[in-house]
């Protein structure tokens, strides 16, 4: 039917929940101005995709691309749509270690098809039975993280700050005793970056910020600029051989060339930088002490948590009448991920924005 859209503008700050991170540049443009059929797309992509790509399922990305940004981890992906990931971890850590049992962290989130919700603290009521063999601790607490791996544990998965949890960064400690504890005890430990990777949280990836070299490495999201597609990272001491775990549609050529192109651009303009920037001036000029309805502000480059004292909603609710898209992270977390592209103006009126609100 007829309907008037009524010209508003929003600041989004969810970057299309973490994934447009920017939006590819290279073939991005093409698909949308020619069509994936045109002979400028087929050159350009053909061209793009063919240093990289090895097989079904599988592509490799030279130490001087893709695969450079990854220091520790072999270059070699496991190129699969988002949903499949944590499939693939399971597969991989079970193939490798020869055991079954899963350490995760309370208010964790992995993911919702049946393997990783499995591994997921939150939404499995629902869904129960789930894949067995799945122990949950709380986050930052060794003692417990040291009890619970055990020797049929084959692998710690661990989120380096848990979004969907409230944007709660796991501690140096914790981590590298994590890593202490994998390695003395055989186990494999896979760090799950897909909403903290690609330049998030000031970094490259967030396990940089505590020199955390993990045996595996989730990632989506914000890996292709908005296409679909995920990718596990494998290091040496992972058994990740061609074939041994298949996908209709891993390796493929498009999702592939979308993510060399956005890895590409965030590196040529360093990223990671400027969201370890603007993350600092949002530090600076939020008036967290001014704000007594704000509990706690948690916050990694620009991925950005404000506990509240009350309920989250209602803040949301008023931020949308100030034109800022924002999202919760648990019942009383306001969550906020600007776009890594944001212009410092734009930040400023968030800030200005969330002070009204608040």
């Amino acid at each position: 039917g007829n309907f008037t859209v009524e010209e508003i503008l929003f600041l989004r700050l969810l970057s299309g929940a973490l994934i447009t991170v920017p939006f590819m540049i290279k073939l991005g443009v093409i698909v949308r101005n020619q069509g994936l059929i045109s002979t400028l797309m087929l050159t350009v992509g053909s061209s793009a995709v063919f240093p990289y790509f090895i097989s079904l399922g599988l592509f490799y990305a030279p130490a001087s691309d893709a695969g450079a940004i990854a220091p520790g981890m072999l270059p070699f992906w496991t190129a699969l749509f988002s949903w499949l990931l944590l499939g693939e971890v399971v597969s991989n850590r079970r193939r490798t270690t020869g055991r079954a049992g899963l350490v995760t962290a309370m208010r964790g989130f992995h993911g919702r098809t049946l393997g990783a919700l499995s591994a997921t603290f939150k939404y499995r009521d629902a869904f129960e039975p789930l894949l067995p063999g799945n122990s949950f601790v709380p986050l930052n607490n060794i003692e417990k993280l040291d009890a619970a791996i055990d020797d049929d544990t084959c692998a710690v998965l661990l989120e380096v700050v848990q979004g969907e949890g409230g944007v709660r960064p796991a501690e140096a400690e914790y981590l590298h005793a994590a890593r202490r504890l994998c390695t003395e005890r055989g186990a494999l430990l896979i760090i799950d970056e897909v909403q903290t990777g690609f330049c998030r949280t000031g970094r490259f990836f967030a396990c940089e910020h505590f020199d955390l070299a993990p045996d595996m490495m989730c990632l989506a999201k914000g890996i292709a600029g908005g296409v679909p597609m995920g990718a596990v990272l494998c290091g040496d001491s992972v058994s990740a051989g061609v074939g041994a775990h298949g996908t209709t549609f891993g390796g493929n050529p498009l999702a592939c060339a979308a993510a060399c192109a956005t890895i590409d651009y965030m590196v040529e303009h360093d990223l990671s930088k400027r969201a370890e920037n603007l993350g600092a001036e949002f530090s600076q000029q939020f008036p967290l002490d001014q704000l007594p309805s704000v509990r706690e502000l948690r916050q990694i480059g620009l991925m950005i948590g404000i506990e509240l004292k009350s309920k989250a909603t209602p803040v949301l609710h008023a931020l949308l009448d100030e034109g800022v898209i924002a999202l919760p992270a648990g019942p009383t977390v306001v969550r906020l991920l600007p776009p890594l592209t944001i212009e410092e103006a734009d930040l400023v009126r968030v800030i200005d924005a969330l002070k009204k609100v608040l």
